[in-house]
Formats: structure tokens, C-alpha cells, sequence
């Protein structure tokens, strides 16, 4: 196949290019191997689906009640039962994340997340999601599809759509509850000999030619035709007759082989191994011929062979033994998904197998109470017809009983006797309480369906136990988790594969605001080589949690407890305003503590050039003291030396005086 310089691997031929007969063999010994456990499969969930509409009697039942003039009675205790449990998934949304596994991952891990909001919405992923958990609630087994579609938005979008159940196969070695052991999967739908030539035109030919035998894989459509009429010529009507469409999906494993040159400081990938291996025999010899070490100081080797497998799907659709279309996809997984309501190592079964015995038994309990009552004596009476009045007949006599208040002319008060009807076995009326309480417990308990334990519990207890029961005690929830993780998984993967660089993204908010988004090449392109992690958690929208989570909130504020800062946001997070208007308090609380934090920091900077600006006038004023004291020193200084010299002087004087005085004495 040749020496590859790009990170992808040629297509296999050998597993593309078999013979158009090996195919479709390959192809109907995979369903014939499986079939007949799907076919009970599909059974059980179409009575299961019946008992959930409360047809619950079969035909021969039916038309036993009939013989003996009864009604078929039927009080349907799995409806409520369904019922609930899809409230509770309603108002228990799943929130998908996508987390990166490395730290420089988180950037565009979280705008994976915004994307994967936008084709949420864009699918009304909720609205499938409910449906997809109906059904396997009730056939035991909700299938959604997830591919690129283009209709709808310019550049396409991933496209998700719930499928019905009963049109799948798949390999029954799987033992994982989201099948990603299996190694194929098939589904096989119905369609008309015209919608196939219009969606194969270039074998239109060959299918309205086909005979019909040759089309069926199944069989579980014989016969069966839109428009069928015995009376007319059917030669008319052949285009309208059901074919077999099959889609065969298969997981294979396309080997790459890559040599690792870190002396060249390149790598070169190969699909052949014999020529990878040559190929890296000549390096080693090359090196070695020339005298270069190829081994760094702990003796790993600088050229390095890689095996890396890559998971792909090879698709094939076929109808009958006409191979229409087979190509090696670039998927690596299955395009659809599958949830569970009950799994076990490859076996699967819906919440309602597990009441229908309860079910019949509530209902063969009231058949029998109108047996029973229909069938006892009613209160007979005895007639002597000899002691009636003359003119009186047996007949005049049952009128006049049926009547408010009978009046029977007779010759003697002996003529007619009232007996005593048996009572009705009250064993009966046991049967059927009995079996709403399985009803019940299987559904989870009488908390999780609302209703009160005992007559001390008070209804906003059995409000909140009601509320958490349903997500908390039932595996069907953690079913449902796994199911929207392989959903976003693949949306994901569309996301880094399909997504083109002029697309442009219309975000709603729960009102009627609305945000576009554009992308460019440069933000696919990260997207395309992170490594991400999918994560599903609950998304809680009952107003009755959010207003008991901010009570509690409101409680551990009282004490305490919580710092301000971090009381706001929990307050906006569970406060009953919608989505948009708690964004836009995020944002302002966001911009309001950025203020804050602005302010604190100008204010300490404030106080930091207060504190600068004090010590300077204190240092002035203590410079100035100091000179001030060297001043008064001076000062005082010069005053002494001038009182010495005027005390000196004033001595002189005096001694000027005395010597003057002395000396006129002595005259």
C-alpha cells in the first residue's frame, strides 16, 4: 500500500471488496443467528405496550366474558405506575459536560460544552430523551440515532432521532450494557418496493424486478403490502409491496504502523506491516553502517516501531441479495444508541414485565367478584302458585316483586317465602388490594409514587420523598445516564469531525433572548485535538427542590455558615427565575465582586500612600524639632556668655568704682 506522511490509514480493500453473495450470506446468517430472540424480545414489549394502553384481556378472554354476557373489566395500575416515572425523568433532565483530561485541555473542553448545549437544543434533546425512556420503560429497550444532517441548517448540524425499538439487532456477545463490545448491528426496516427506488435511483431496476422472496432477510413482513386488496389485480399495486431494507453496521479494527526517528527527528506511518518492518530494518542497518549510536545513555532506542489500531464501521445496505451500498466509514463506533430499562450479561426486559402478574391479578380478582356476583341467587323467593289470588300467575308475581313496594294478593301469608342469598367469598376482595401494593413497590415504594406510608407523615415529606424516590431508588435513571453519555459522545465526535469553519451558532435562552456565536479555524482546530471526558450529572428543574434547596440555603446562611460571597451565587442558582435572568445576575454579581475587589485594591493603595505621606511629615517635623532644639541650644548659649560678659563688665565697673573711690581717700 505505500509509505503514508498524513495521520489517517488507506482503506482496507479486503474487507471492502467481497463478493456481492458473500455479503448478503454474511449479512443474513448474522440475523438468523439472533432473530429468534428478538422476536420474543418484540413480543414481550408489544404486550407490554398493551398493557400500558390497558388491553390487557386477549381475544379468547375477551370473548369468554362474552359467552357468559360479562365485561371485561380492567383497572389499569401500570398506567400511574409509567406515568410517574416519566414525570420524574421530566423534571430529572440530564446536563452533559465535557471535561478535558489534560489541564491545557479545559479551554476547549468548555467550549465543547457550549457546542454540545447548541446541538442539544437544536435537537430538543428532551423531548427525545423521554421518548427514548418510555420506550424502554415499556418495550425494555429506547434506540436514538445520531448523524449529520444538512437539511435543516446551513453547514449541517449533529442530528439525533428516536428510532423504534422493534427495527434493531445487534450481536449477542455483548454483555455490556451500552453494547460497545459488540462487533455489529444491524437494523432492518420496512419500506415499499417506491420509496427504495427513490432512494437508490441507479438500482430502481433491479428492485421493482426483484422478486419478492428473494427480499426478505426476516420474514416478518410476508405478505404485507400498503393497499392490498384481494379483489384487484395486484400487478397494479406490486410498487406499494414491503420490502427489506437492511443496514449492516460492522466494527473492525484498521491497523498503522509508525516508525519513530528521533536521529532524523521525524515519523513515518505505514498501513503494511511488512513494509513498516523493512522499512525499519534500513534504518537500523543505515545507522548502524554509519556509525551512529542508536540508543540514548539508557540504552532506549531512538527508533521506535508504533502499532496503533483505529477503530472504524464498515456499512453495508442491502435489499435481499442486492448490495446497494458498502464503504468504510470514518466512525468508530455504531451511530445508534441504546438505553436499557433492565440489562443482565446480554439480556434485556422492561419496568412493565415486572407488573404484568400484578396486573392480571387485579384484574382476574374483579372478573371473578362479577362471576361471583352474577352467578349467586339474589335473594330467591319460593311461590305457592295454588295460594295466590285468583288471576295471579308466576310472571304477575316477579313484576310486582321487582317493584319498590310489592303488593301480592294471596290466599294465605305462606304463599310466598323469601330465601337468604350466600355471601360472596370475601377472599376475593383481599386478591386485589394485595396486588396494587406489588404494583406499587415495584414502582418503588408508596413515598416515590406520592402517596403517605402512614396517616403521621405530612405531605410536604411525602412531596420531597416523592420527588428524590424516583431518581434515587430505580436503576432505570442510571440506564438513562449511560444512554445520554453515548449520545454526547457522538455528538462530540461530529463536532471535532464535521464542523465546518463558516458555521455559525444561534444559542436560545429560556426567553426570548438569543446569542450567535462564530467560529473560525483556528478555534476547530484546538477543538479537534483535545482529549476530552464526557460527564453526566442530574439536572434537578422541579421548582419544589429548587425552593426546598434554597430554604436549606437560606437555613445554613442564618447560622453562618456560608460566606456571603458565596451565599449570592447559591441563591441565584436555586432561585425559581428563569435561566437567562440568573445569567444575567451572574454576570453582575461577577462584575459587582470585580468592582469590589477594584475598590479594596484602590483603597489599599490609598492607605499605603496615607501611610508614606504620614511618615514623611513625620520625619519632616522631627527634622525640624531637632533643629529647632539646635536653635534654643544656640540661643541659650549665647545669652549665658552674654549675662558672663555683662556680669563681668558690671564687675569691672565696680572695681573701676572702688579703685576711684580709694584713690580720692587717699587725697
Amino acid at each position: 500500500m505505500g509509505k503514508i506522511q498524513v495521520e489517517t490509514v488507506s482503506k482496507d480493500r479486503q474487507v471492502i471488496d467481497i463478493n456481492p453473495e458473500l455479503i448478503y450470506d454474511y449479512i443474513k446468517n448474522d440475523i438468523d443467528d439472533v432473530k429468534d430472540f428478538f422476536f420474543q424480545r418484540i413480543g414481550k414489549g408489544e404486550n407490554c405496550a398493551k398493557f400500558y394502553k390497558g388491553d390487557q384481556w386477549t381475544d379468547e378472554e375477551k370473548q369468554a366474558h362474552a359467552t357468559q354476557m360479562r365485561y371485561p373489566f380492567v383497572y389499569n395500575e401500570i398506567l400511574p405506575a409509567v406515568d410517574h416515572l416519566i414525570g420524574s425523568q421530566q423534571s430529572t433532565r440530564m446536563d452533559s459536560r465535557v471535561v478535558g483530561r489534560e489541564k491545557g485541555d479545559n479551554m476547549p473542553a468548555q467550549l465543547l460544552t457550549f457546542l454540545l448545549k447548541w446541538a442539544e437544543q437544536v435537537n430538543k434533546l428532551d423531548i427525545v430523551e423521554t421518548s427514548v425512556f418510555k420506550s424502554a420503560m415499556i418495550r425494555g429497550r429506547g434506540v436514538a440515532a445520531v448523524y449529520w444532517d444538512s437539511d435543516d441548517i446551513l453547514f449541517g448540524y449533529p442530528k439525533v432521532d428516536f428510532m423504534p425499538s422493534h427495527e434493531f439487532y445487534w450481536d449477542l456477545s455483548a454483555i455490556t450494557p451500552d453494547l460497545s463490545d459488540a462487533r455489529w448491528m444491524a437494523r432492518v426496516t420496512s419500506k415499499t418496493r417506491m420509496d427504495l427506488c427513490e432512494l437508490y435511483p441507479e438500482y430502481s431496476d433491479d428492485i421493482m424486478k426483484m422478486p419478492f422472496d428473494d427480499c426478505m432477510v426476516t420474514e416478518i413482513n410476508r405478505g404485507k403490502s400498503y393497499g392490498y386488496n384481494p379483489g384487484r389485480k395486484q400487478d397494479m399495486y406490486s410498487h406499494r409491496e414491503l420490502l427489506e431494507h437492511v443496514e449492516h453496521f460492522e466494527k473492525i479494527k484498521i491497523f498503522s504502523y509508525s516508525i519513530v526517528d528521533d536521529i532524523a527527528g521525524n515519523t513515518t506511518v505505514f498501513d503494511s506491516k511488512a513494509e513498516a518492518k523493512s522499512y525499519y530494518e534500513g534504518l537500523i542497518n543505515g545507522y548502524s553502517q554509519a556509525g551512529e549510536n542508536i540508543f540514548y545513555d539508557d540504552f532506549t532506542p531512538k527508533i521506535t516501531f508504533i502499532t496503533t489500531a483505529i477503530n472504524r464501521v464498515i456499512y453495508t445496505a442491502s435489499i435481499g441479495k442486492l448490495i446497494v451500498k458498502r464503504q468504510l466509514t470514518s466512525l468508530s463506533d455504531f451511530p445508534y444508541v441504546v438505553c436499557f430499562a433492565y440489562f443482565d450479561e446480554g439480556d434485556f426486559w422492561g419496568f412493565i414485565d415486572n407488573l404484568i402478574s400484578p396486573q392480571m391479578g387485579i384484574n382476574r380478582a374483579y372478573s371473578q367478584w362479577d362471576y361471583s356476583l352474577g352467578t349467586s341467587m339474589k335473594n330467591p323467593i319460593t311461590v305457592m302458585k295454588s295460594m295466590l289470588a285468583s288471576g295471579w300467575t308466576i310472571e304477575h308475581v316477579k313484576r310486582e316483586i321487582s317493584k319498590t313496594s310489592p303488593v301480592i294478593p294471596v290466599n294465605a301469608h305462606g304463599a310466598i317465602q323469601v330465601l337468604q342469598s350466600p355471601p360472596i367469598n370475601q377472599q376475593i376482595f383481599n386478591a386485589i388490594p394485595f396486588n396494587i401494593s406489588r404494583i406499587v413497590d415495584y414502582s418503588g415504594g408508596k413515598n416515590v409514587r406520592g402517596f403517605t406510608e402512614n396517616a403521621a407523615e405530612s405531605g410536604r415529606a411525602v412531596v420531597a420523598r416523592a420527588e428524590q424516590g424516583g431518581v434515587s431508588k430505580l436503576p432505570l435513571f442510571d440506564a438513562l445516564r449511560l444512554w445520554r453519555k453515548g449520545i454526547a459522545e457522538r455528538i462530540v465526535w461530529y463536532l471535532k469531525n464535521y464542523m465546518p469553519q463558516q458555521q455559525i451558532l444561534r444559542i436560545l435562552g429560556t426567553d426570548d433572548e438569543m446569542t450567535y456565536v462564530p467560529l473560525n479555524d483556528g478555534i476547530l482546530n484546538t477543538l479537534q485535538e483535545v482529549k476530552f471526558d464526557i460527564t453526566v450529572d442530574e439536572a434537578i428543574k422541579s421548582e419544589t427542590v429548587k425552593e426546598r434547596y434554597f430554604d436549606q440555603v437560606m437555613k445554613f446562611s442564618q447560622m453562618g455558615a456560608i460566606p456571603g460571597e458565596i451565599l449570592s451565587e447559591l441563591m441565584v442558582e436555586y432561585s425559581s427565575l428563569p435561566e437567562s435572568k440568573k445569567e444575567t445576575l451572574r454576570s453582575s454579581i461577577a462584575a459587582y465582586k470585580e468592582a469590589k475587589q477594584q475598590e479594596m485594591e484602590i483603597a489599599k493603595e490609598q492607605k499605603m500612600m496615607g501611610q508614606v505621606q504620614d511618615s514623611l511629615t513625620k520625619k519632616k517635623l522631627k527634622e525640624q524639632a531637632e533643629a529647632q532644639d539646635g536653635i534654643s541650644a544656640t540661643q541659650e548659649e549665647l545669652d549665658r556668655r552674654a549675662k558672663s560678659i555683662e556680669t563681668q563688665r558690671r564687675s569691672l565697673i565696680a572695681d573701676a568704682e572702688e579703685l576711684k573711690n580709694s584713690t580720692q581717700q587717699k587725697k
